[in-house]
């Protein structure tokens, strides 16, 4: 197993997205708070070195204490890793929407009447049902602790490329995402069907408008501070929930989890609409670009096999072993 969990190359797309967050804040007017940087700075300065120290600390070839601390160790990283890329997305997904591109609304909207589907009659049958409403609200907030559970749990299982291969797509349909959202900044459905003074009572707050300030202030004049404590995503196409959903549902073929993993990323994709104000052609693209992206990376020598019927459950040659290789 490499130091670099769950891959180097992983690790290289995470501090490439680092140094462009870096290179964009040094030519443009976006600031952060200084308190807030230096604080994450030193987290992330001290965190990341220190589980690579512990990963040679603790071989797997060892004693069975080492193996069992080896392993946790590895869950340590991994669980570092997805933080890192986070926090690194979010803030490219700001930096990134400060750019001059006009909004897409128009032609999102256009690509919506292409496939004949109804966004208005969706989001007030959701508004009309209590239960589903609240079901809805709550699979579309809770993606964030939901991955990085879904990853931990992964990690619990016999082979670790499960855990290894929820990482890698996961960040990498993220970066995807994010970039071509870049292109296609969007006030979304919600403020185009309706707008933002409707009457949303049912709802408590007002769903699918909470991107709108972020946008009207990235997109303003001057000098722009980010709070690193409050960062949303603010990409309408292509979505990513649904791509994150798709690629945790995926994670799971083959276990026993797989249907309540795949039940949650239904309830989570079924609420991008009304609480990610989402067109529809936005959910056609994140299936499209997660599926693309799962299939290349299932047939990758280091996935092979992992999702058959024994996948991730067995000893075999590419199961969690002190020789196991993931590159």
């Amino acid at each position: 197993m490499p130091v670099f969990f769950p891959s180097p190359l992983s690790y290289v797309l995470v501090l490439a997205l680092c140094l462009a967050n870096a290179v964009w804040v040094l030519v443009s007017e976006v600031r952060f708070h200084a308190d807030q940087l230096a604080v994450t700075g030193l987290l992330l300065a001290g965190a990341a070195p220190t589980s690579f120290l512990l990963r040679g600390r603790f071989p797997f070839d060892g004693d069975a204490a080492s193996r069992a601390l080896a392993r946790l160790v590895v869950v340590l990283q991994g669980t570092i890793f997805l933080l890192l890329a986070w926090f690194a997305l979010r803030v490219f997904n700001h930096l990134s929407m400060t750019t001059s591109f006009a909004y897409a609304d128009r032609v999102l909207s256009r690509w919506d009447e292409w496939l004949g589907l109804d966004w208005l009659t969706y989001f007030h049958f959701v508004e009309r049902n209590d239960f589903l409403r609240t079901v809805l609200d709550h699979g579309y907030k809770s993606l964030t602790p939901v991955s990085v559970i879904a990853y931990l749990v992964l990690s619990a299982q016999h082979d670790l490329r499960r855990a290894a291969f929820f990482l890698e797509t996961f960040v990498i349909v993220a970066v995807v995402c994010t970039t071509i959202g870049m292109f296609f900044p969007a006030e979304a459905a919600v403020a185009t069907h309706l707008g933002a003074s409707a009457d949303f009572g049912a709802f408590g707050e007002p769903p699918g408008l909470y991107h709108l300030p972020h946008m009207e202030r990235l997109r303003g004049e001057g000098v722009i501070v980010l709070d690193l404590r409050d960062l949303p995503g603010l990409v309408t196409f292509p979505s990513f929930h649904t791509a994150a959903g798709i690629v945790l549902a995926w994670s799971f073929r083959g276990s026993v989890l797989f249907w309540p993993a795949a039940g949650y990323s239904a309830a989570m994709i079924g609420s991008t609409p009304v609480f990610g104000a989402h067109y529809y052609v936005d959910l056609v693209a994140g299936a499209a670009i997660a599926c693309a992206i799962l299939a290349t990376f299932s047939r990758l020598p280091a996935y092979a096999h992992l999702f058959g019927p024994r996948g991730g459950t067995g000893s075999g040659p590419r199961a969690y072993a002190p020789n196991a290789k993931y590159r």
